[in-house]
């Protein structure tokens, strides 16, 4: 991936903080890996999933991440810290396997950088962090990009895109970002099953509380 760096934003003026920034992604990516590995293993216990119709889905609220999102069941969080060249890296993982219906996890995922790591006019650097993170956890899962379109929230910088990973997996992600965290939800399904409305369902109640 050829990056261009524009002179004219004040944070580019420093390629080597910038470049430790994209470390960050590359970091993040490995921790996503080493997740999503344990959910296998334990996926590979569940057995079949039925479809559930009508179900009534949980509203979790999530004040110091400000953040709300709606599953099918509870989901449990994790929390990771590494130190980095940048300073202090903290990951805030929100994980589901389902007992039942379509889908194989739905994940949401915090990444907290350093306090003005990511100013809201670096609008560049934003966008390459976002196309980044899309390439790097494709890489870190062994999976193909399938496609990958920038979008909006009530303002936000965004991405969504789609990865199969082997012959049998589909994971459909969004990305936004926020002040200095970048907002991953995604939810993973077998192939055959990656049409299934739940998935729209989980991505789209998803919800960052901003201050304007």
């Amino acid at each position: 991936m050829h990056i261009i760096y524009v002179g004219s934003l004040a944070i580019l003026n420093y390629p080597t903080f910038e470049g430790l920034l994209l470390k960050h992604i590359r970091f993040t990516a490995s921790m996503m890996h080493k997740f999503k590995f344990l959910l296998f293993l334990t996926i590979a216990f569940l057995g079949s999933h039925s479809t559930v119709q009508g179900q009534e889905w949980i509203k979790m609220y999530h004040d110091s991440l400000q953040f709300s999102i709606k599953s099918p069941e509870a989901l449990i969080e994790k929390e990771n810290e590494a130190m980095t060249e940048v300073g202090n890296l903290t990951i805030n993982s929100f994980g589901l396997l389902p007992k039942e219906g379509h889908n194989l996890l739905y994940q949401v995922m915090v990444m907290n950088y350093p306090y003005g790591a990511l100013p809201l006019d670096s609008v560049e650097l934003r966008t390459v962090m976002l196309y980044e993170l899309v390439e790097q956890s494709a890489s870190a899962n062994e999976a193909e990009v399938v496609y990958k379109q920038e979008v909006e929230y009530f303002g936000l910088q965004g991405m969504q895109w789609r990865v199969h990973s082997g012959a049998d997996i589909s994971i459909k992600s969004r990305a936004f970002i926020y002040n200095d965290r970048i907002y991953i939800v995604q939810v993973m399904s077998k192939r055959t099953q990656s049409l299934n409305k739940d998935i729209d369902r989980f991505l789209d109640s998803f919800k960052i509380y901003t201050e304007f």
